[in-house]
C-alpha cells in the first residue's frame, strides 16, 4: 500500500501541492486520479493535466457548455464508444478512460513504457502511452474497452506498481 499521505508531504516539499494544483483550466485534480498524479510528480514525470474518467455524455456535456456551443471546438468523429474533436488545431480524443497527460523526456518515455509492458504482461486492465503531439507529450491512459469502474479501480494499481519500480532510486534520492 501507498503512504499517500506521506507522498503527498514529499510533494509539497518538492513544491507540488496534489490538493491545491489545477489545471490550465483551473480545474482541480480529480480525486480518483491524485494517486497516480502524485506518484508521477514525485518520480518527475511532469503532469499536466488529468482526468479519472468520467461517463462519455459528462465530458461531452462539458466540452458542450465550454467549448463546443462557442465555436472553440468541433467534434470530426463520434460512435458510442469515443468521439474526437479539434480545438486550437489539435486533435483531442475522448472516451471513458481514466488519464493523465504528460511531458516526457526521451528517456522517461522509454522506462514508462517498459514498465507498462512489465505492468500489462500481469494485469488485465491495461495502460498505454499515447502520443499526443508528435513531440514530449503523451497520455498515460487505460485501453477503453473496459466498464469505467473497473478502470477507476485499478489507479491505485498501477500507482502502487510505477512507485515500487522506482523504490531504490527514491530511497536513495529522498533520503540521503
Amino acid at each position: 500500500m501507498i503512504d499517500y499521505e506521506g507522498l503527498k508531504e514529499k510533494l509539497r516539499k518538492k513544491g507540488f501541492d496534489v490538493d491545491r494544483v489545477t489545471d490550465p483550466a483551473g480545474t482541480p485534480i480529480d480525486e480518483k486520479i491524485k494517486p497516480l498524479v502524485a506518484v508521477l510528480n514525485l518520480l518527475d514525470y511532469s503532469s499536466y493535466n488529468s482526468c479519472e474518467g468520467h461517463p462519455l455524455y459528462q465530458t461531452k456535456e462539458r466540452i458542450w457548455t465550454n467549448d463546443l456551443s462557442k465555436g472553440h471546438a468541433k467534434i470530426i468523429e463520434e460512435d458510442e464508444n469515443h468521439f474526437v474533436l479539434v480545438y486550437q488545431g489539435f486533435k483531442y480524443v475522448h472516451d471513458e478512460s481514466p488519464s493523465v497527460e504528460l511531458t516526457l523526456t526521451p528517456e522517461q518515455k522509454s522506462r514508462l513504457e517498459l514498465l507498462l509492458q512489465n505492468y500489462n504482461s500481469k494485469n488485465g486492465i491495461k495502460w498505454i502511452l499515447d502520443n499526443l503531439s508528435g513531440l514530449n507529450h503523451y497520455d498515460l491512459k487505460v485501453r477503453p474497452v473496459f466498464p469505467l469502474e473497473e478502470m477507476q479501480a485499478n489507479i491505485i494499481k498501477i500507482s502502487e506498481f510505477i512507485l515500487n519500480s522506482h523504490k531504490l532510486e527514491l530511497d536513495e534520492n529522498l533520503f540521503l
